[in-house]
């Protein structure tokens, strides 16, 4: 068996558990929704392991795109640090948050886009980031072959 068939299946168990949990409660149109705004965090914060280590593959003049932004703990901080960052975010409260938090920060070189990864309709970016997301993507091999033609240096 196919890693990626693997995959799908261990995903469609999770899914299947999490339907059998809700019942008949439809899921909601946007699970983020009631925690979005706890994913705010100071862009401009410093000793973040995870951003400091992320920063040492992105240059000032790179241009950067985070499939599954959320709130922008991530994108933020890498904005500053780059030429323009694109951020891909489903949820639709989670992008509020983000785009609201680049307003009141001042930063002015980030793009939301609102929509789902395999349907979004983006530019290549020098630097792909993709963290946190994978967990409920049933087609991880297109998932994956997707970041990595828009990157035209590298995922992470």
């Amino acid at each position: 068996m196919l890693a990626a068939e693997r995959w799908r299946q261990m995903v469609e168990v999770e899914h299947a558990q999490s339907d059998e949990l809700r019942g008949s409660v439809p899921p909601p149109v946007d699970h983020w929704r009631p925690y979005a705004a706890q994913f705010r965090a100071d862009p401009r914060r410093s000793g973040d392991v995870l951003v400091d280590h992320l920063l040492e593959f992105i240059g000032p003049d790179d241009t950067v795109m985070d499939v599954g932004a959320g709130g922008g703990r991530l994108a933020l901080p890498i904005a500053l640090n780059c030429r323009s960052l694109v951020a891909v975010e489903a949820s639709e409260s989670m992008a509020d948050v983000l785009t609201q938090q680049a307003q009141e920060s001042g930063i002015a070189n980030v793009t939301v886009v609102q929509n789902e990864w395999q349907d979004a309709v983006v530019d290549p970016a020098d630097v792909v980031l993709c963290a946190h997301v994978l967990y409920t993507i049933r087609d991880i091999g297109g998932f994956l072959k997707k970041l990595g033609s828009h990157a035209r240096k590298t995922v992470l």
